[in-house]
């Protein structure tokens, strides 16, 4: 048949030299011509497959690195937010820190002030009334009592007093313990700012 194939698998005309142009020659020069085409082509031809197939290869490593580019580029704008947020929290605490500085202060400074301390009054002593002569007893008796009763209700009236101081310098104690402990869980943060 004609066409372009033919022509590739057919001889130039050098080969078709008068001498060959007799006998079977000329027909095994042709076939020998024509297989070793044939293998080159056939050579040629797995060559290009193989980089097809290499080719493939690189296209679907490409589209795994752009989805890999554009994670992370997913990554670094989450990572900005982030940083954003971080930073707004740690605005927001050094602001509250400011405000609550002075009674931090205060609570510091009343606990370095020395615990004061409470006097109670002392009951007089009983005084042994003597009773007049030929009289009775009963109007020291009554006197003595109502000194004692009176001792007794102003001890009751202070007392209540230094049991209520207790439970305040232990709370004044525990504020000041949190108010440093918030203030050092502070520092890192603004450190790291």
């Amino acid at each position: 048949g004609g066409g372009a194939t033919d022509a590739l698998l057919y001889p130039p005309a050098a080969i078709a030299e008068p001498r060959y142009l007799a006998g079977d020659d000329l027909r095994a020069r042709i076939d020998g011509w024509r297989e070793a085409r044939v293998l080159g082509y056939s050579q040629e031809l797995s060559m290009l497959e193989m980089t097809h197939a290499e080719l493939c290869m690189l296209r679907q490593r490409v589209v795994r690195q752009d989805d890999y580019v554009r994670f992370l580029k997913a990554e670094v704008v989450q990572l900005h937010q982030q940083r954003g947020a971080l930073a707004d929290e740690v605005a927001r605490l050094t602001a509250l820190l400011q405000q609550q500085q002075p009674h931090v202060d205060a609570l510091q400074q009343q606990q370095s002030q020395p615990p004061r301390q409470l006097t109670l009054p002392r009951t007089p002593p009983r005084v042994p009334v003597e009773a007049p002569a030929g009289g009775s007893r009963t109007g020291a008796s009554a006197a003595a009592t109502r000194d004692l009763q009176g001792g007794q209700r102003e001890v009751m009236r202070v007392s209540p007093l230094s049991s209520l101081l207790e439970p305040m310098d232990a709370h004044s104690h525990e504020c000041a313990r949190l108010a440093e402990a918030f203030a050092a869980s502070l520092r890192p943060a603004d450190h790291a700012c």
